[in-house]
Parts: C-alpha cells; structure tokens; sequence
C-alpha cells in the first residue's frame, strides 16, 4: 500500500506507455492507497456492482422485504439485578425485556454512567445473560443494552442500571427460608413446583412471569406446594415471587 499527498495522490512520478507522466489516484477505495486516502467509487465500479446486485443476484435483493426493527431502547426495561442490588459477585444474572424475537444485544458492564471505562461487553442473542464472575474491587458497577438487528445497528443504549459485586453472600432471612425450588429446571408442561424451606410449612401467593414482565401464572401454594393450572409458553429463563408471612422473595426457574 502507498501513501498519497493532502490531494490524495501518490508521491510518485510514473509514465504510462505513451510516455505520458501521472500521480496514482489514490481516492479510489479499490486502489492500494492508505484508507485516510481513500473515500469513492468510480463511476464504472458503481455500474458493475448495481447491476451484479440488481440481475446475477437479483433474487437475494432486500428490496421489498419487510424488516422488523429492533426494540427502541428506551422501552427496554433492566429486570436482574434490581437496582442498586447487593449481588455475589459469581455467576450474576442480567435479564431485561424483549419484545422482538429476531435482536441482538450489545451488553456493557462499565465503572460510572457514562461508560468511560467498560470492564465488559459481548453480544448475546437472547435477553439474559450469566456473567462467570463481576470485579468487585470498583464498588458499583453499572450497566446497560443495545438492541439491533441483522438489518438495523444503528441505535441507541438503554438507560443504565446500579449494581454492587460484594463476595459476602447477602441472602436476608427471608431468602435463607426458602432455600430451594425442585425441580427448577422445567418441562414445558410441569404440573408442580415444590418449595424446599427449614421452617414450618405455610401457605404463599406466588406469581410466575417471563423476562419480559409478562405474568404466567399467579396463585396460591398449598402445603410448600405449588400446582400449575397453564402450560409454560417456552423455554427458557422465568421468575417466581413468592409472598410469605415474613415478606417476598423471588427466584429463578428454568424451562427446557
């Protein structure tokens, strides 16, 4: 590759065979000029690419397709972890909402609101995410997502949420209570859901609803135990609040 002058030639003198002395062109994106040099297509090159696109590959054309655009940022609602949640720093779950089955997401995790330094972003396809282990040593940690499409990129981020990594677990009484669901890996169809406690049994309202915020299936158990009346609208990531005598509770359940 070559360098070009402020005008965007070459710095070398060359003779064509006639004899006739010139200065590459470096502004041709197809030439081997170096990119701050580069920025248009020949006139010729924009009539071979139309028509290659328009006849030999007419048939895969996104013309006149309908394309679904991504969910608009500022309707994405953060749901895991709650703001300002004192979470154990391994295996911390994000989950926000999804309206469009066919985004992607662009997940940040950063040190203050404006995401000056991001300790970590990756690409997901799903509206979850199980992050191994979050760097305690900052404090707070905030962050955020961008939805996008295959055929949209171009949007924007979601308002950002407030979390603290701690290594100290800060499971409260309540939550100690209720120490286990089983199974909570599910069948699509799963009739029950028992409630594993070291107290007394007791009778709980509990409502089941999606990462969406969507409810699922509300009632009451019976004897530390739950028996559904509806099916499971898919698989994937659900979670389950649980009204105690002492308060609420709410954990995660699992649908294959």
């Amino acid at each position: 590759r070559w360098a070009c002058t402020p005008d965007s030639v070459g710095f070398v003198q060359q003779t064509d065979p006639n004899g006739e002395t010139f200065y590459s062109d470096g502004t041709l994106i197809m030439s081997y000029s170096f990119s701050n040099c580069k920025g248009r297509f020949s006139g010729e090159q924009i009539a071979a690419m139309r028509a290659n696109s328009l006849d030999e590959k007419g048939d895969i054309s996104s013309v006149g397709m309908e394309i679904t655009p991504p969910d608009d940022a500022g309707d994405i609602q953060l749901m895991s972890p709650d703001q300002d949640e004192l979470v154990y720093y391994r295996d911390v779950e994000f989950a926000w909402s999804e309206s469009n089955e066919d985004n992607y997401y662009l997940l940040q995790i950063g040190v203050e609101p404006s995401f000056s330094l991001v300790l970590f972003d990756t690409i997901v396809s799903q509206s979850s995410m199980v992050l191994r282990e979050a760097d305690s040593s900052w404090g707070n940690l905030y962050w955020r997502v961008r939805p996008f499409t295959a055929d949209e990129f171009c949007t924007e981020y979601s308002v950002s949420g407030i979390f603290e990594p701690t290594e100290t677990s800060a499971v409260s009484d309540l939550a100690s209570d209720i120490l286990e669901l089983y199974p909570n890996v599910l069948t699509a169809d799963q009739s029950e859901i028992f409630i594993k406690t070291n107290s007394h049994k007791q009778s709980m309202n509990f409502t089941i609803y999606n990462v969406q915020g969507m409810i699922v299936e509300r009632g009451s158990s019976d004897n530390n135990r739950i028996k559904l009346n509806s099916s499971f609208p898919g698989s994937g990531m659900y979670f389950i609040s649980l009204e105690t005598n002492s308060g609420v509770v709410v954990r995660k359940l699992y649908v294959n």
